[in-house]
């Protein structure tokens, strides 16, 4: 393949990073239609109060300062193709975590009864049974991983008494949104092409 070709193709590709863009923004029209309660000064003590921390800019995990937003708990595109779920982009679904940590505190490890268990709790729930031995464990690191997960769970709670949801489904007008977005990437790469042979050749 030459090098152009190869250039042409990894443009193409890269239509899924953009996505993100795009997921967010249908999440901010789904939000004006009221999808969510407005997020308010009460809403966010009692955020502070489920994760144990002094203000928003606080990592409830590390301790550290939160130099972004924090993080979606229930990632914007990352579970679609496991869930047929995307995440809402507001703070009922924004976790203050800092950027380090930045998804891998939802990736559970551990070994239970000789067997190696991995969980992703952004979308994958623990058996009582093996939460109560995260929280009875010995090693630290398991119960650290309890007390996120519980945390996490009491934050979850709070949010569906309050009517609000942190992800939705999409039906078949999204669909038609991203498959229109994804053939104008691609016109716009083609033209841009195009120019770009029209110029240097």
């Amino acid at each position: 393949m030459s090098l152009s070709k190869k250039a042409v193709t990894n443009a193409y590709s890269r239509h899924s990073d953009q996505a993100y863009y795009l997921s967010k923004y249908l999440s901010a029209l789904l939000l004006e239609k009221n999808l969510n309660p407005i997020f308010t000064k009460e809403n966010e003590k009692m955020k502070l109060k489920i994760f144990g921390i002094e203000n928003i800019k606080t990592c409830f995990i590390s301790g550290n300062p939160v130099n972004g937003v924090g993080d979606h708990f229930y990632e914007i595109n990352g579970y679609y193709k496991k869930t047929g779920k995307r995440g809402i982009d507001d703070p009922w679904n924004i976790l203050p975590v800092c950027g380090v940590l930045n998804k891998s505190y939802k990736i559970f490890k551990f070994k239970m009864n000789g067997k190696n268990i991995k969980k992703n709790i952004g979308y994958e729930e623990l058996t009582n049974v093996e939460l109560q031995f995260l929280i009875d464990s010995d090693e630290e690191d398991y119960r650290e991983m309890a007390d996120i997960y519980c945390k996490i769970n009491e934050w979850k709670e709070y949010v569906e008494q309050q009517e609000a949801i942190i992800c939705y489904e999409e039906d078949e007008s999204f669909k038609e949104i991203r498959e229109f977005y994804k053939q104008g990437y691609k016109k716009l790469w083609d033209n841009t092409f195009e120019f770009a042979r029209s110029k240097l050749n």
